[in-house]
């Protein structure tokens, strides 16, 4: 029991169970959509750093949503795309602890952004001759950075929470990135299973011992009625 509930150094992520030419097709296909977003958001950057016009609150707030979008993309996709190429190669604790810190960071924070992004709007119509006072630009820097913070600081609070918990030594996540929900599934479900483990295995041993004893003296018996 003490060995199945050692320090887990590492998880498997099962991500597609499909046959090799269609986890081809789907690299190949993934990988131009990754390429693609990363070009788009680049892209987006680039015109809104180079063009003076659109120095505004708004482009600001979206080129802090383009980061996030690249940095959502980075986060998940190349872990994918190796798990297409490679499904039986794992990924380390802390990788995955690392994949989902940033995984919950970002959704936060866009959540957040598109919310300031909203209220951005909200002055643009309703206020729009004191919109230059109100969104100024230590009001917008204000709000971008206190969505970053934000998003920091909530997963502090799950990893508080899933850092103490037990886990089994080898752990499958039926996903193809480090998931919370997945994870904390499978931690609330660790020690009952690894227990259960520990308490058949010597039934089970018996049993096949049984079973193997049957079955020589059944083979014995039918060698002495053939003699």
């Amino acid at each position: 029991m003490e060995d199945n509930m050692t320090s887990i150094t590492e998880f498997t992520l099962l991500g597609f169970p499909l046959g090799p030419r269609i986890q081809m097709v789907l690299f190949g296909l993934f990988t131009l959509f990754y390429t693609f977003t990363l070009l788009g958001n680049g892209l987006i950057l680039g015109l809104i750093s180079l063009d003076p016009r659109l120095h505004t609150p708004m482009y600001f707030f979206l080129s802090h949503l383009a980061i996030v979008d690249i940095a959502y993309a980075c986060n998940t996709v190349p872990q994918m795309l190796v798990n297409l190429l490679r499904p039986d190669k794992p990924i380390s604790f802390a990788g995955c602890l690392t994949q989902t810190f940033l995984f919950l960071t970002f959704a936060v924070t866009e959540c957040l952004l598109l919310v300031v992004m909203s209220y951005d709007r909200y002055v643009a119509i309703c206020h729009p001759l004191r919109y230059s006072v109100i969104m100024s630009w230590r009001v917008c820097i204000t709000l971008v950075l206190t969505s970053w913070t934000i998003g920091v600081l909530l997963f502090l609070v799950h990893l508080m929470l899933l850092l103490p918990l037990p886990f089994c030594r080898f752990q499958k996540i039926n996903h193809f990135f480090c998931e919370k929900k997945k994870k904390y599934k499978r931690n609330l479900l660790g020690t009952v299973k690894c227990t259960s483990i520990a308490l058949w295995e010597p039934q089970k041993k018996r049993e096949l011992m049984r079973k193997r004893i049957y079955e020589e003296i059944m083979v014995k018996k039918k060698t002495n009625s053939q003699i």
